[in-house]
């Protein structure tokens, strides 16, 4: 128990840092999952370490860890001032992934998805993140298909519309040399009417880091919707669009990231095959880290 709590210090130290950033959050999440920790204490840890923060969700972990070891608090030295910070390993944290949102009061009930999204591997399906630039990598892998030319690039299914994909292109993309966004922390949370979902990640792109935060609410159907140009959150230059494809199957998502004449495309496999459970009605999922990605301009 004494190395347990230790390691828990060390974890809610680094996470109690300034600037911390998501790789760092998560080599921290890893070291105490690790170490035997309780996952709803990691994962909470984790969490408060990528910003997330609601009243609601403070008062779940709290609860959640409350049967837990309760350590006394340590001194630990600060890495910005010669003094020391102390570090209590189970205060109460603030993150449940999915967003959490008013919209949605259901997206938080006890208990609540705790673990670290699945790291995302190629998909089967779609490898390399469905690019309309290469459409070779939206069949199926035994699909006899062809490549396309770099010059003619062929019509895919974007949304436009907000509701449902409609064959669009985007004019002549030209990759970007040495140029990739990457999508971190996707979740979505589906309401059990199926009436709207919340998706909640963070995009990096140009060095900088975004965390988005958008709010669907089609009234129906909304594991299934396509939609497109919503702002990643008020006032951000990023524009996302969300198209729903059902062949080849299991059904895929590509996510559309766009800043002014620049893009990138994301490809999320089997969209709605997450088990679903009271917590996680359908169509609510972890989908973990997409790409890097090439960024095309047009």
């Amino acid at each position: 128990m004494n190395k347990l709590i230790s390691l828990l210090t060390l974890v809610s130290a680094a996470l109690a840092l300034p600037f911390t950033s998501f790789d760092e959050c998560e080599k921290a999440y890893n070291a105490c999952i690790a170490a035997g920790t309780p996952e709803v204490a990691c994962s909470c840890t984790l969490t408060a370490c990528v910003g997330e923060d609601s009243a609601r969700i403070r008062e779940y972990c709290s609860s959640a860890t409350a049967s837990l070891a309760q350590p006394t608090k340590t001194e630990i030295a600060s890495a910005s001032k010669n003094n020391t910070l102390p570090v209590e390993t189970f205060t109460p944290i603030p993150g449940i992934p999915g967003g959490c949102n008013p919209a949605h009061p259901g997206s938080c009930p006890p208990p609540y998805r705790t673990g670290l999204p699945p790291t995302f591997t190629p998909i089967p399906v779609v490898p390399g993140g469905c690019s309309p630039a290469h459409l070779e990598l939206c069949v199926s892998a035994h699909t006899t298909s062809t490549a396309t030319s770099a010059v003619t690039h062929p019509s895919y299914p974007i949304p436009t519309n907000g509701t449902q994909p409609v064959p669009g292109i985007y004019p002549r993309p030209t990759p970007v040399i040495g140029k990739t966004w990457a999508i971190q922390n996707l979740t979505r949370y589906c309401g059990e009417d199926d009436d709207g979902c919340d998706y909640n990640f963070i995009v990096k792109a140009d060095g900088k880091t975004e965390r988005c935060t958008i709010i669907r609410m089609p009234g129906s159907n909304a594991a299934t919707e396509s939609w497109a140009n919503e702002p990643c959150t008020d006032g951000s230059s990023l524009r996302i669009s969300w198209g729903y494809v059902t062949e080849p199957a299991p059904a895929f998502a590509v996510i559309t990231v766009v800043r002014v004449k620049e893009l990138a495309w994301f490809g999320v496999s089997d969209v709605n095959g997450q088990k679903v459970t009271s917590s996680n009605p359908y169509g609510s999922g972890d989908y973990g880290s997409l790409g890097p990605e090439q960024v095309y301009t047009y």
